[in-house]
């Protein structure tokens, strides 16, 4: 589905699945797209909730202007996909960069939000300095690309799963990867975490990268979920942990939903599977595999 921002950008999002129980508004990292989601959907569908992911502007299959990116912008982009798209309750989803937008979301727009979930969150990345210069390098360079990506990587990882992440990435425009970057370095992430009105959960690998839990612990003041022998890429070392963590902490949140029978703000999303992007109707028959995103 295409998306107008305000500004005439185009926003590539696409949506899965009945959402009889609410949406989960899926948020990229940094560098990454929508598509970075595809091995979670079959599970959140399957357990009747809608999947929205987008591509933030910069990224993936949306638009590439020259300049226009911040955080405030893609947090606006994002509530655009929620009040056309999802159904309530609204729980989002961000990993990396886009739990920095979900954050902003759901201060921004409290109407919208009823959970947060934060997936390694990057809350060391370092200002300025070699740390920074090499990663800004990454973004125009395949081959430091991939070394940033395997660094941050458990021994799980595959270099089949690694070259899908790094080509996934590869697509962020400069201008694009450079202001996620330096929202990242500056981001206010215990000021932010304190001015959503929601309930905020957190989860990271074990790894000791930037979103390690030993930093989580430190600049958040938050217990995170640890899952074991995963690196800094849980969307591809371990799809199904993240998929039970998302249903785990996100049927409580559809339960206060109810009990406090909010507005049906997203009465005129698309309903049912046809209209949603699922042509041959996997999820419809049971079907585990992800489809390929639809392009226009």
């Amino acid at each position: 589905m295409q998306l107008v921002a305000e500004d005439g950008v185009r926003l590539k999002a696409s949506r899965w699945g009945t959402g009889e129980r609410g949406t989960v508004l899926l948020l990229p990292d940094w560098l990454a797209s929508g598509e970075s989601f595809l091995g979670i959907v079959p599970w959140v569908a399957e357990w009747g909730w809608a999947a929205v992911a987008v591509d933030p502007r910069g990224t993936g299959h949306s638009d590439r202007p020259e300049r226009g990116y911040r955080l405030e912008r893609d947090a606006a982009d994002a509530a655009l996909a929620a009040r056309q798209m999802a159904t309530p309750p609204v729980v989002v989803l961000g990993t990396g960069y886009g739990g920095l937008v979900a954050l902003m979301l759901a201060r921004e727009s409290p109407d919208l939000v009823s959970l947060v979930l934060v997936m390694s969150p990057p809350v060391v990345m370092p200002g300025e300095g070699p740390g920074r210069s090499a990663l800004a390098a990454a973004i125009e360079d395949p081959r430091r690309l991939w070394d940033l990506v395997a660094s941050g990587a458990s021994q799980s990882l595959s270099p089949y799963v690694l070259q899908g992440v790094c080509q996934d990435m590869a697509r962020t425009t400069a201008p694009a990867g450079l202001a996620q970057l330096d929202a990242l370095a500056r981001a206010p992430w215990e000021s932010l975490v304190g001015q959503v009105s929601c309930s905020v959960k957190v989860a990271t690998g074990e790894s000791d990268f930037w979103s390690g839990a030993r930093h989580v612990r430190a600049r958040l003041g938050m217990e995170p979920t640890v899952w074991r022998g995963v690196g800094h890429f849980p969307l591809a070392e371990a799809p199904r942990a993240v998929a039970e963590w998302m249903r785990e902490c996100a049927e409580p949140a559809r339960e206060v939903a109810e009990a406090l029978a909010l507005p049906e703000w997203g009465a005129d999303a698309p309903a049912g599977n046809a209209a949603i992007g699922d042509p041959a109707g996997e999820l419809a028959e049971g079907g585990s595999r992800p489809w390929n995103l639809p392009r226009w």
